[in-house]
């Protein structure tokens, strides 16, 4: 059997530490605000309000029905309780990996205590502020939003280290597939789209898949609502043998 190492283990404290808290803090029962409305459309699989979250809500049945606890919106609740603790190992993990781009792979004990003490300290820090602490332990999408931010962040990170392998593209799918998964639950994760197309185009250019690439200003999209930046790309770009034509793949960007 392989042993963990001290990264492991860390990225195991925080996650169980984290999940142990937010059990033993979760509602009991419905608390105010959407709670209601959400545990009574995932029990009925009804419709809440506009945009309505099609993917939190089958995931809201699903735990309605473990024989788990005798209040249904105590089921519901434990939703946010997990995914939260997940969120957090994932920022732990990507902390980690910052740090290691920062300041290289670690070497000695006193590197090994700066990264991984950075980690710990960063995602505990973050599990037990007031307002993430606040969704960990009711019925909110905000908790499940988050922690769909927090892996497609992470597996962008992740996809540095692998991106001239031959499955470097299946971790992109992946990520993009993650993406559309979480619009059924909340529109927060629109906000990695930036670091996305900061993070892709560099790495390619690293290794040398790079396309030239030029961007397009139109006067005539121009008004007080909305400017339309078009970014063309002009070559196809290689990841592990597979090409790819990034007009197809990275397309518009609309500024609002």
């Amino acid at each position: 059997m392989k042993k963990l190492s001290v990264h492991h283990l860390c990225a195991l404290f925080v996650l169980i530490f984290s999940l142990f808290i937010y059990i033993s803090t979760v509602a009991d029962t419905v608390s105010f605000w959407d709670c209601g409305e959400f545990i009574a459309a995932s029990y009925s699989m009804g419709v809440p309000h506009p945009p309505g979250a099609p993917f939190y809500l089958m995931v809201g049945r699903l735990f309605s029905l473990l024989p788990i606890a005798s209040d249904i919106g105590h089921r519901v609740n434990l939703i946010s309780s997990i995914v939260s603790a997940l969120t957090v190992l994932f920022l732990y993990l990507s902390i980690v990996r910052l740090a290691r781009a920062y300041r290289g792979p670690e070497r000695t004990t006193e590197d090994k205590i700066s990264i991984y003490g950075a980690g710990v300290v960063g995602a505990l820090a973050f599990a037990f502020s007031t307002s993430f602490w606040f969704n960990a332990v009711e019925a909110e999408v905000y908790a499940m939003s988050m922690f769909f931010t927090a892996i497609v962040f992470y597996l962008a990170l992740r996809w540095i280290d692998i991106a001239d392998q031959p499955h470097g593209n299946a971790l992109l799918l992946l990520i993009f597939y993650l993406f559309g998964l979480s619009s059924g639950v909340h529109l927060l994760n629109v906000l990695t789209v930036p670091a996305l197309t900061l993070i892709i185009p560099a790495q390619c250019a690293q290794f040398h898949h790079c396309w030239d690439y030029r961007m397009y200003y139109h006067p005539g999209d121009i008004s007080r609502d909305n400017t339309r930046l078009t970014f063309s790309y002009l070559k196809d770009f290689n990841l592990g043998g597979n090409s790819l034509n990034c007009i197809d793949f990275m397309g518009s960007i609309l500024v609002l």
